[in-house]
């Protein structure tokens, strides 16, 4: 007890030394809490994944799935890449297909928005009835029109690989 009193009033003494001996302190707890560290994948009730995070969810019904921290960085990349079974956190087997259904669904929402933005244009280019190209005879609601009908068949390609 002696020593540890010596020692304590000798780094207090010298205010470098303190610093020192806190800067320390700081760094060696930032080591702990880092090997401390948790990751969480949260599972609803029917099995589907609704996110993740370092620290529990308390939601009832919520199941903290706890995982490694590379399983926990993929997620976060790629949510599609794993899915819940048997009580763990697994590879997703359907992942390909899942992922190319996400990115087709995904298409046809961008579709239907861009579908509505020439609605928009149309309506004007009918109220307006002005020529874009004086050399065809193109109106803007000929053009408008011709954008819409690639948009639907592209629409309805993506439609069917669903």
């Amino acid at each position: 007890i002696f020593l540890l009193n010596l020692i304590v009033y000798f780094l207090f003494s010298n205010y470098f030394l303190l610093l020192l001996f806190l800067h320390l302190l700081y760094c060696l707890v930032l080591i702990l809490l880092d090997n401390l560290y948790l990751y969480y994948i949260f599972v609803e009730k029917d099995g589907s994944l609704n996110g993740c995070g370092n620290c529990e969810q308390l939601t009832e019904g919520v199941i903290n799935a706890e995982v490694s921290e590379e399983i926990y960085n993929s997620f976060i990349e790629d949510k599609l890449r794993y899915v819940y079974s048997s009580g763990k956190i697994i590879v997703n087997p359907n992942y390909e297909n899942e992922k190319q259904e996400f990115f087709i669904k995904e298409r046809i929402n961008e579709i239907y928005s861009e579908l509505d933005a020439l609605d928009i244009k149309r309506i004007r280019a009918v109220c307006e009835d002005e020529i874009k190209d004086e050399k065809t005879g193109e109106t803007w609601l000929d053009y408008y029109n011709s954008q819409v009908y690639d948009l639907r068949v592209e629409l309805a390609s993506l439609q069917s690989q669903l």
